[in-house]
């Protein structure tokens, strides 16, 4: 999992405090995941990182593009995908599984890794039904 190494945040030398990041996602993200939903994609993520003495707060912003199939015509086009989150990480011995809003690390852990995080927000930010925008007139792009 070379490409996902790219979104790790090293926090154990970080202060108390708030923390910024960025990232930027591209299609190695989507093929490293083998999305079989986004062919492509640019999106820029932020993600403010709030250090405490129990915890880790991310509060994370995704804003982009990606590639999907259009549901009527099938042709791929550009969607626009924009997300805002907050994920939790908490520590405990035990191993637990994270649930999409509170994440559990081993107290020794010295990197969070956050590819999963953004991934799956990005495939959350996604419209059900996937389709060609509108032109100016209103009518759909769509042959």
């Amino acid at each position: 999992m070379g490409v996902t190494k790219r979104y790790t945040i090293a926090y154990k030398g970080l202060k108390p405090g708030l923390h910024d990041f960025r990232f930027e996602v591209d299609g190695s993200l989507f093929e490293e995941f083998e999305s079989p939903e986004i062919k492509d994609g640019a999106c820029e993520v932020t993600v403010a990182l709030e250090r405490g003495e129990a915890m880790l707060t991310l509060d994370v912003t995704v804003d982009g593009s990606v590639v999907v199939e259009c549901d009527r015509c099938l042709e791929e086009f550009m969607m626009p995908v924009r997300y805002e989150g907050t994920l939790h990480v908490r520590y405990s011995d035990c191993e637990r599984e994270s649930d999409g809003e509170v994440m559990w690390i081993s107290p020794s852990e010295t990197e969070l890794n956050v590819a999963q995080y953004i991934y799956e927000s990005i495939c959350l930010s996604l419209p059900y039904q996937r389709v060609h925008p509108d032109d100016s007139e209103g009518r759909s792009t769509c042959l």
